[in-house]
Protein backbone atom coordinates (compact mmCIF):
# COMPACT_ATOMS: atom_id res chain seq x y z
CA UNK A 1 0.00 0.00 0.00
CA UNK A 2 1.75 3.78 -1.12
CA UNK A 3 2.02 5.57 2.40
CA UNK A 4 0.76 9.28 1.66
CA UNK A 5 3.84 11.96 1.18
CA UNK A 6 3.93 14.24 4.25
CA UNK A 7 2.50 17.54 2.99
CA UNK A 8 5.32 20.73 2.75
CA UNK A 9 4.85 23.77 4.77
CA UNK A 10 3.35 25.64 1.82
CA UNK A 11 0.77 22.84 0.85
CA UNK A 12 -0.32 23.08 4.59
CA UNK A 13 -0.59 27.01 4.89
CA UNK A 14 -2.49 26.73 1.21
CA UNK A 15 -4.65 24.00 2.50
CA UNK A 16 -5.23 26.13 6.11
CA UNK A 17 -5.93 29.25 3.82
CA UNK A 18 -8.55 26.85 1.44
CA UNK A 19 -10.21 26.14 4.79
CA UNK A 20 -10.62 29.55 6.00
CA UNK A 21 -12.28 30.52 2.28
CA UNK A 22 -15.08 27.72 3.31
CA UNK A 23 -16.41 30.25 6.05
CA UNK A 24 -17.36 29.35 9.64
CA UNK A 25 -19.03 26.23 8.71
CA UNK A 26 -15.81 24.95 7.06
CA UNK A 27 -14.43 26.46 10.19
CA UNK A 28 -16.43 24.68 12.89
CA UNK A 29 -16.45 21.29 10.85
CA UNK A 30 -12.21 20.84 11.06
CA UNK A 31 -12.19 22.87 14.62
CA UNK A 32 -10.15 25.80 13.62
CA UNK A 33 -11.79 27.63 16.21
CA UNK A 34 -10.15 25.79 19.05
CA UNK A 35 -7.24 26.85 21.27
CA UNK A 36 -5.23 23.56 20.30
CA UNK A 37 -6.36 23.80 16.33
CA UNK A 38 -5.58 27.53 16.42
CA UNK A 39 -2.07 27.19 18.09
CA UNK A 40 -0.75 24.68 14.57
CA UNK A 41 -3.10 27.06 12.49
CA UNK A 42 -0.45 30.12 13.79
CA UNK A 43 2.61 27.64 13.15
CA UNK A 44 1.93 26.80 9.74
CA UNK A 45 0.59 30.76 9.03
CA UNK A 46 4.35 31.45 10.61
CA UNK A 47 2.49 33.45 13.29
CA UNK A 48 3.07 31.76 16.09
CA UNK A 49 4.27 34.63 18.51
CA UNK A 50 0.06 35.60 17.73
CA UNK A 51 -1.43 35.04 21.23
CA UNK A 52 -4.10 32.06 20.79
CA UNK A 53 -7.80 32.94 21.89
CA UNK A 54 -8.25 30.69 25.04
CA UNK A 55 -5.33 29.15 25.26
CA UNK A 56 -4.66 30.32 28.77
CA UNK A 57 -7.77 29.21 29.62
CA UNK A 58 -6.95 25.70 27.96
CA UNK A 59 -3.80 25.06 29.47
CA UNK A 60 -5.35 26.72 33.10
CA UNK A 61 -7.88 23.48 33.00
CA UNK A 62 -5.74 20.61 31.58
CA UNK A 63 -2.95 21.38 34.28
CA UNK A 64 -6.19 21.23 36.74
CA UNK A 65 -7.52 18.09 35.57
CA UNK A 66 -3.46 16.44 35.90
CA UNK A 67 -3.59 17.84 39.34
CA UNK A 68 -7.12 16.27 39.92
CA UNK A 69 -6.15 12.91 38.45
CA UNK A 70 -3.40 12.82 40.89
CA UNK A 71 -5.37 12.99 44.13
CA UNK A 72 -8.76 11.37 45.49
CA UNK A 73 -12.09 13.26 45.55
CA UNK A 74 -13.71 14.03 49.20
CA UNK A 75 -16.79 11.73 49.96
CA UNK A 76 -19.93 14.01 50.82
CA UNK A 77 -23.41 12.78 51.41
CA UNK A 78 -25.45 10.47 49.65
CA UNK A 79 -22.79 8.72 48.08
CA UNK A 80 -21.81 12.03 46.47
CA UNK A 81 -18.50 13.50 46.30
CA UNK A 82 -16.66 16.66 46.66
CA UNK A 83 -13.52 17.48 44.18
CA UNK A 84 -9.97 17.68 46.13
CA UNK A 85 -9.46 20.77 44.34
CA UNK A 86 -12.55 23.04 44.52
CA UNK A 87 -14.08 25.35 41.74
CA UNK A 88 -12.55 28.96 41.90
CA UNK A 89 -14.91 31.42 42.10
CA UNK A 90 -12.83 34.70 40.83
CA UNK A 91 -10.09 33.23 38.53
CA UNK A 92 -11.52 31.67 35.39
CA UNK A 93 -15.22 31.30 33.18
CA UNK A 94 -16.87 28.51 34.56
CA UNK A 95 -18.36 28.12 31.05
CA UNK A 96 -15.21 27.29 29.74
CA UNK A 97 -13.84 24.81 32.32
CA UNK A 98 -16.73 22.27 31.70
CA UNK A 99 -16.03 23.35 28.29
CA UNK A 100 -12.76 22.65 27.87
CA UNK A 101 -13.25 19.01 30.51
CA UNK A 102 -16.02 17.94 28.67
CA UNK A 103 -13.85 17.42 25.58
CA UNK A 104 -11.50 15.92 27.80
CA UNK A 105 -13.51 13.01 28.74
CA UNK A 106 -13.67 11.98 24.96
CA UNK A 107 -9.32 11.90 25.11
CA UNK A 108 -7.23 8.58 25.27
CA UNK A 109 -5.77 9.88 28.46
CA UNK A 110 -9.56 9.86 29.79
CA UNK A 111 -10.50 6.62 29.05
CA UNK A 112 -6.91 5.43 30.12
CA UNK A 113 -7.90 7.28 33.83
CA UNK A 114 -11.48 6.22 34.03
CA UNK A 115 -9.55 2.32 33.57
CA UNK A 116 -7.13 1.94 35.83
CA UNK A 117 -7.12 5.70 38.11
CA UNK A 118 -10.63 5.43 39.08
CA UNK A 119 -10.15 7.47 41.96
CA UNK A 120 -8.80 9.79 40.08
CA UNK A 121 -11.32 9.79 37.10
CA UNK A 122 -13.87 10.54 39.95
CA UNK A 123 -12.48 13.39 41.48
CA UNK A 124 -12.00 15.01 37.97
CA UNK A 125 -15.77 13.93 37.42
CA UNK A 126 -16.87 15.49 40.66
CA UNK A 127 -14.84 19.03 40.10
CA UNK A 128 -16.82 18.91 36.19
CA UNK A 129 -20.48 18.70 38.43
CA UNK A 130 -19.37 21.43 40.62
CA UNK A 131 -18.59 23.83 37.98
CA UNK A 132 -21.58 22.54 36.06
CA UNK A 133 -23.55 23.26 38.93
CA UNK A 134 -22.40 26.97 39.24
CA UNK A 135 -22.82 27.42 35.68
CA UNK A 136 -26.79 26.20 35.67
CA UNK A 137 -27.15 28.78 39.16
CA UNK A 138 -26.20 31.84 37.01
CA UNK A 139 -27.59 30.86 34.18
CA UNK A 140 -30.78 30.56 36.12
CA UNK A 141 -29.97 33.66 37.67
CA UNK A 142 -29.53 35.85 34.51
CA UNK A 143 -32.09 38.43 34.21
CA UNK A 144 -34.51 37.15 30.89
CA UNK A 145 -35.05 39.63 28.28
CA UNK A 146 -38.47 41.24 27.84
CA UNK A 147 -40.71 40.74 24.86
CA UNK A 148 -41.01 43.33 22.32
CA UNK A 149 -44.42 45.56 22.58
CA UNK A 150 -46.94 43.82 20.58
CA UNK A 151 -44.97 40.72 20.41
CA UNK A 152 -45.53 37.48 21.37
CA UNK A 153 -45.50 37.07 25.72
CA UNK A 154 -44.52 34.00 27.40
CA UNK A 155 -47.50 32.25 27.56
CA UNK A 156 -47.63 30.27 23.91
CA UNK A 157 -43.95 30.55 23.75
CA UNK A 158 -43.62 27.22 23.76
CA UNK A 159 -41.19 25.49 26.64
CA UNK A 160 -38.33 27.03 28.28
CA UNK A 161 -35.22 25.75 27.62
CA UNK A 162 -33.49 23.29 30.43
CA UNK A 163 -31.64 25.16 33.25
CA UNK A 164 -28.89 22.75 32.24
CA UNK A 165 -27.08 24.80 29.35
CA UNK A 166 -23.92 22.49 29.26
CA UNK A 167 -24.42 18.73 28.58
CA UNK A 168 -22.65 15.85 31.35
CA UNK A 169 -19.82 13.86 30.35
CA UNK A 170 -20.03 10.29 28.59
CA UNK A 171 -21.57 7.73 30.91
CA UNK A 172 -18.89 5.29 32.56
CA UNK A 173 -19.41 2.24 29.86
CA UNK A 174 -19.31 4.75 26.99
CA UNK A 175 -16.76 3.95 24.37
CA UNK A 176 -16.98 6.88 22.30
CA UNK A 177 -14.46 8.86 20.06
CA UNK A 178 -15.40 12.53 19.26
CA UNK A 179 -18.91 12.79 18.52
CA UNK A 180 -19.87 16.63 17.44
CA UNK A 181 -22.05 16.71 20.50
CA UNK A 182 -21.63 14.19 23.50
CA UNK A 183 -24.71 12.03 24.99
CA UNK A 184 -26.41 14.20 27.73
CA UNK A 185 -26.77 11.39 30.71
CA UNK A 186 -27.51 12.54 34.41
CA UNK A 187 -24.05 13.27 36.31
CA UNK A 188 -25.45 10.92 39.21
CA UNK A 189 -25.20 7.61 36.93
CA UNK A 190 -21.66 8.51 37.49
CA UNK A 191 -21.24 8.51 41.04
CA UNK A 192 -21.20 4.48 40.48
CA UNK A 193 -17.53 4.23 39.79
CA UNK A 194 -16.29 3.12 43.15
CA UNK A 195 -13.20 3.61 44.76
CA UNK A 196 -12.42 -0.10 45.84
CA UNK A 197 -9.53 -2.25 44.59
CA UNK A 198 -7.42 0.98 44.59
Amino acid sequence: MDQAIPLTWGQRRAQTFQMFEGGPEMVRLFGMDRPKNLKTIYEILGNEDFEVPGMAEYNKVMADIRELLTQEPIPGINGEFEPSIPPEEMEMDHALWVQYCKEWFYTDEAREAKKNNQAGYLNVLARFKAELTIVNMLAAAAPQPEPPEGGASAKGAGPAPSGNMISSPPPAGADVVGPAEPPQPRPEEMAAISLEGR
